[in-house]
């Protein structure tokens, strides 16, 4: 849970999983998984198996994982279950965006070798623009969204639209965080123990919970347009609230202050903010 693993190779050689497990009553949320190679081969994100002495992978819920792969190809899964004997596995809630790859560079965002693998499926976004025919593989066969719900029965409410992610640059503060209009807000399934997001932001902060390992922050309590960031400085002002509290979640070296009245310039501010807490 809430790891963050991002492979790099300029060669775009190499084929490995992300996550790959023959675990038994697993919980698999809250991972940033990234692959930033040109074009790597089978680069799979959650690979459920069988090992030669626990047997096949079951009991595993996949939930409020994103994935962003900005290779063309190829081979490219989010999930793969690679053993026939894999039983009960649910996903819900995952965005898996792969906005370059082109048709013959992917082999699926759900590939299984059975149906009988897979308890429930839903609530996801798989964006895949040019290969919008693989939304899942099973044994072999492609299917695109309609015909996999057909099959299966399953990811009737999943979307396949642009996650609209509000950065994808990794030096950001907002990567693969939700912009203000992204169709994976409120469109989570509502999932015992998804309390809260990667930052540890709580869930649901809307009208329902956000697809993806990012909640989008709600309006603070009381009115008022919280603090932004812009040019990698947060800035802002909570308006028509007696009461806020307020934490701060970063992976780069920052200090921050705060005022109690408007108008205070940064350099004057002489309240630093606590608790303070800084990411890996």
């Amino acid at each position: 849970e809430k790891n963050h693993l991002r492979f790099f190779d300029p060669r775009g050689t190499g084929s490995s999983d992300f996550i790959n497990t023959a675990a038994k009553e697993t919980i698999i949320r809250n991972n940033i998984l990234v692959d930033d190679a040109t074009n790597p081969s089978g680069r799979d994100g959650i690979g459920l198996t069988k090992d030669s002495q626990l047997g096949p992978a079951g009991d595993v819920s996949i939930y409020n994982n994103s994935y962003y792969s900005g290779a063309t190809a190829s081979d490219l899964r989010f999930i793969k279950i690679d053993d026939i004997g894999v039983q009960n596995v649910k996903i819900h809630n995952n965005i898996f965006s792969a906005p370059l790859i082109n048709a013959s560079g992917i082999k699926a965002a759900i590939s299984t070798l059975s149906l009988n693998s897979i308890t429930v499926s839903n609530n996801n976004l798989f964006y895949m623009p040019n290969a919008t025919s693989k939304i899942a593989d099973v044994a072999g066969t492609s299917y695109n969204l309609a015909n996999w719900q057909t099959l299966s029965g399953q990811d009737t409410q999943t979307l396949t639209s642009d996650p609209q992610f509000a950065s994808i640059d990794s030096a950001s503060l907002n990567y693969l965080k939700l912009s203000a209009g992204s169709p994976a807000i409120n469109q989570g399934g509502n999932l015992i123990g998804a309390f809260e997001d990667y930052a540890g932001l709580a869930r649901p902060q809307g009208s329902g919970y956000d697809i993806g390992v990012y909640e989008y922050p709600s309006v603070p309590p009381g009115g008022g347009t919280g603090p932004v960031i812009s040019g990698g400085s947060p800035s802002g002002q909570f308006t028509n609230i007696t009461n806020a509290t307020l934490r701060v979640f970063t992976n780069v070296e920052a200090s921050c202050k705060y005022s109690n009245v408007t108008g205070v310039d940064y350099s004057a501010m002489t309240n630093d903010l606590s608790p303070f807490v800084q990411l890996d």
